[in-house]
């Protein structure tokens, strides 16, 4: 992916030809697909997985009023 489609809220930490993006639910997930076909990008595979210690802990020290993070990783 050349550069993300005005629209796409999400931050996306692209490396190479993988795009990171973080979603919350199903309903946001297809909605960042919906973008990113509307931007003319064919995603070839999609990989969906729970956030690492790290990324809960990152997210928590950019935002200490925002826990979401540290709910959605508990198992």
């Amino acid at each position: 992916m050349r550069r993300c489609p005005r629209g796409l809220r999400a931050p996306a930490r692209v490396t190479g030809r993988i795009v990171q993006i973080t979603a919350r639910d199903a309903h946001e997930i297809e909605s960042i697909l919906a973008v990113l076909r509307t931007g003319g990008c064919q995603p070839q595979d999609l990989e969906i997985g729970r956030p690492d210690l790290e990324s809960v802990f990152l997210d928590i020290m950019r935002d200490p009023t925002r826990t979401d993070s540290a709910r959605a990783a508990a198992p």
